[in-house]
């Protein structure tokens, strides 16, 4: 409440800020225009009597004793009036008399035709309809006057000062102004008013601004390390949950607490433990996504909050947040280690809202602590057995290769023209110390997030290869070898030219070489993967789609690759006998692979009424364990020697040779 009050106040203060310069702004200008005035009417006052000393003393004698005002000798008197003027920001300066009940005036406004001529050097006011009444009635009557008037030259603030000759004559002294040199110098002055109230409203807005961030700093951020605090992260994790809810999507919450961190306070003070925790934030936010929030909710308990992560990705974050937070810390000359404890809840497993993953995520930590401490543990029992089984794999897998668990089967290609045996699929097979086999879908995806798919994948080439020419030498036919590629290989720039390089020092014929990517990863850039396949082909290297049919390859793109084959995926194969809609599509399938001129390959055939179906289709060559299973090297190659004349395809005993 006092936060928001603190709000209120800011507004309140910055309102009657800008109310007060307004007012400021107003009165000032008034002020100073007044005061602008006052000075206007003492310079005109100036310059007029000026006049008086310009002038020769027997100037106005003898305008009033003469005839009329064009002697040659004032010529010099206009002149002195004429320069007063140029020194000046005034119109005009003027002597006026009153003769025979005219009145004439002398201006430093007269022409150099006037003068010359020597006539007009005097001008009747009375011919003038729009002279100022006030100002012909202070003349008259020899009377002191400020005042405005118009004519057709304009707007002009006049001055009118009575005066007398020593021998007692009466004459005036005046001078002008123009109105819009006055208005000149006001919008001026308003503009520099103007300039002023916005520069200190600026000021205010930008002082509020940085209030208003203090106060929401204070509000919703931990005032130590500047993370989120726990209001903060309960808004974080209610707008995640609700994307989360509406895309089906998956949310790790993870709870961490210093272990032991009540000792460092007791011992070397709350200032080395306050450094100690800003030491650990940087560590969290360095190990963090972009998307991710990491927040402290006080002490030395941190809560983090994971989008669109599972259990693989929360244990991978978890082990990597455990080791970077024990490495050493340098704070006040004194050299700290410290553990963490983590818990994990994962939405929609561990809970459908904050309060329930956040329960749970610090009923996983307290477990973590009973532990041993410095681990993580999940929520569920299975996901925590799962999480260490995936570690073990990530920390083992680098290993495999060099501890020969790595291995290859080969899977019989066979074609349905003949019968003949045609090919293999290589499939990559890993024996585990601990787990014994293990499946290619578990171990596949750590390979790729570690970057172990590069090297195991060109040892997987070349030792395919290598079996390849193997079985050439022992008086088997030449075979094509099929090698399944990952994303990361595939996008790979050195790809290509790896496989070219491996091609020719083991002296193999490219033509007995196919690459099989699946769809996905095909159709992922489409862009990209035209650029990547044409640079395959230009190297006659040959490309399969595996798994065709549950992806969303497109006529125009499969045109555009310019693959060799189809694999159809093996779940349409599976229920192609009952189901008439998979009927419907393996069939699809076929017309349109041959009608762009493509092979096609059923994948998983396990049954004689499949071959059968497949057959009348037209499908060109099948794999499965109607015929073989996986087989190593030397399986693969005495089932080749064992049907040379091909396999019997209505023979129910060939089905495990």
């Amino acid at each position: 409440m006092k936060k928001n009050h603190d709000i209120l106040i800011s507004f309140t203060v910055f309102i009657l800020f800008m109310v007060g310069v307004s007012l400021f702004s107003y009165f000032s200008y008034n002020a100073e225009k007044s005061m602008l005035y006052e000075q206007i009417d003492a310079r005109l006052k100036t310059m007029a009597k000026a006049q008086a000393l310009l002038l020769e003393p027997t100037f106005h004698a003898r305008a009033l004793t003469a005839s009329a005002i064009s002697q040659a000798e004032d010529f010099r008197n206009i002149d002195r009036l004429s320069a007063l003027v140029n020194a000046s920001e005034l119109s005009y300066v003027y002597s006026l008399i009153e003769k025979d009940g005219k009145i004439y005036f002398t201006s430093s406004s007269a022409t150099k035709e006037e003068r010359s001529s020597g006539k007009n050097l005097t001008r009747y006011f009375d011919l003038y309809n729009d002279v100022s009444p006030s100002i012909y009635t202070a003349i008259k009557e020899h009377k002191f006057i400020i005042d405005e008037y118009s004519d057709k030259w304009g707007t002009f603030r006049s001055i009118i000062i009575p005066m007398a000759t020593p021998n007692g004559h009466k004459y005036s002294l005046g001078a002008d102004m123009p109105i819009s040199h006055i208005h000149n110098i006001l919008r001026k002055q308003a503009i520099q008013h103007f300039a002023i109230a916005l520069g200190l409203l600026t000021i205010t807005f930008i002082a509020l601004v940085w209030r208003l961030n203090y106060i929401r700093k204070l509000a919703f951020f931990d005032p130590l390390t500047t993370l989120p605090n726990r209001m903060e992260l309960i808004n974080r994790v209610n707008y995640t949950l609700e994307s989360a809810q509406r895309n089906n999507n998956t949310l790790a919450l993870l709870f961490m607490d210093l272990d032991h961190f009540k000792d460092i306070n007791d011992t070397l003070g709350h200032k080395v433990g306050d450094e100690l925790l800003i030491e650990v934030a940087k560590r969290i936010l360095g190990v963090l996504r972009k998307a991710d929030t990491a927040s402290r909710m006080g002490g030395d308990e941190f809560v983090l909050l994971l989008p669109f992560t599972d259990a693989i990705g929360a244990s991978h974050l978890a082990q990597k947040l455990l080791e970077t937070i024990s490495q050493p810390y340098r704070i006040a000359n004194h050299e700290l280690s410290v553990t963490a404890s983590i818990g994990i809840a994962l939405y929609p497993i561990d809970g459908h809202d904050h309060e329930t993953l956040s329960k749970n995520a610090d009923s996983a930590m307290y477990s973590a602590k009973k532990e041993g401490r410095n681990g993580y543990q999940f929520c569920t029992a299975k996901l925590q057995e799962s999480s260490q089984r995936y570690l073990k794999l990530l920390k083992t897998l680098p290993h495999a290769l060099m501890r020969n668990e790595l291995y290859l089967q080969y899977q019989p290609q066979i074609s349905l023209q003949d019968g003949h045996i045609i090919g293999a699929e290589v499939l990559l097979r890993w024996k585990h110390p601990e787990f014994g086999e293990v499946s290619p879908r578990e171990f596949i995806p750590i390979a790729e997030k570690s970057g172990l798919v590069l090297p195991i994948g060109e040892w997987v080439i070349r030792t395919a290869i290598r079996e390849a020419k193997k079985w050439g030498k022992s008086g088997l036919q030449s075979m094509s070898i099929a090698i399944n590629i990952s994303v990361m290989q595939f996008e790979n720039s050195a790809f290509p030219s790896l496989v070219t390089h491996i091609l020719h020092e083991e002296r193999f014929s490219v033509q007995y070489l196919m690459l099989e990517l699946t769809e996905d990863v095909a159709m992922h850039n489409l862009q990209e993967a035209t650029s990547i396949m044409r640079n395959f082909n230009e190297r006659s290297i040959k490309i399969a789609i595996d798994s065709f049919g549950i992806g969303y390859s497109t006529l125009s793109s499969l045109q555009k690759f310019q693959v060799y084959k189809l694999k159809i995926d093996k779940s349409f194969i599976n229920n192609l006998t009952a189901n008439t809609e998979d009927r419907t599509i393996v069939y699809a399938i076929i017309a349109m692979a041959h009608s762009m001129g493509l092979k096609v390959t059923a994948n998983g055939v396990e049954t004689q009424e499949q071959l059968r179906y497949l057959q009348e289709k037209g499908c060109d060559e099948i794999q499965g364990n109607y015929y073989s299973k996986a087989l190593s090297s030397s399986d693969f190659e005495l089932f080749v020697r064992t049907h040379r004349k091909g396999v019997q395809f209505q023979a129910d005993t060939m089905h495990h040779a």
